[in-house]
């Protein structure tokens, strides 16, 4: 367990026996939880617990499949995707099929939204193969730079994804590293990183 990119523990064997696997299964290979720590010192002692807040194990399983050999961005901040609205037929089957507040693989990708007087490139977000949203300009900033590495490289990229909703009105959150946040080993990492071995 890492709380603000520092090493504070492991979990128990029982629990770690019982999560382990489905925590590797899912994009990134990483799963972020809220934590609350506690830390207690008297003269010479020092008592720490570091208690998660976790679904149940079957809760965490990346439902959808992802390219074998993708980019796949390690989790991060929230990002919530854009427009849903225009996707929102996609969206009510997705959600029928994985159900609310769902843990997915999204693909992202480069695209040019047309204007009436310009072109804008944006990132696209897509689950299942089709358009659920896109990133706004701010966002593309963040992402497009990785994106067009991968994309360069004839390979698609991936990141964690929440899905929540009804058939009025879903959401589709990022949950992925933004460009600036990786440094060049991590950069290495990640691009070189194949899924199929």
């Amino acid at each position: 367990m890492f709380v603000d990119d520092l090493h504070v523990g492991y979990m128990e064997r029982p629990d770690a026996e019982r999560y382990h696997q489905h925590i590797a299964a899912l994009p990134g290979g990483e799963l972020v939880v809220a934590s609350r720590q506690w830390l207690r010192a008297a003269g010479r002692e020092t008592w720490a617990r570091v208690t998660l807040s976790l679904p149940d194990p079957e809760h965490l399983a990346c439902p959808n499949l992802f390219d074998a050999d993708c980019v796949m961005l390690p989790p991060g901040s929230t990002i919530q995707v854009t427009k849903e609205e225009q996707y929102l037929e996609h969206l009510v089957d997705l959600l029928d099929r994985y159900g609310t507040e769902m843990v997915v693989a999204a693909s992202l990708r480069s695209a040019t939204e047309v204007r009436p007087r310009s072109t804008v490139d944006l990132v696209a977000v897509d689950i299942d193969g089709q358009q659920v949203g896109v990133l706004s300009a701010t966002q593309t900033a963040n992402f497009l730079p990785l994106v067009k590495r991968a994309e360069a490289e004839g390979r698609r990229i991936f990141c964690r994804a929440s899905l929540r909703g009804n058939t009025l009105k879903a959401d589709v959150a990022l949950h992925a590293r933004k460009a600036h946040e990786l440094d060049e080993a991590e950069l290495r990492v990640v691009f070189a990183f194949r899924a199929d071995g």
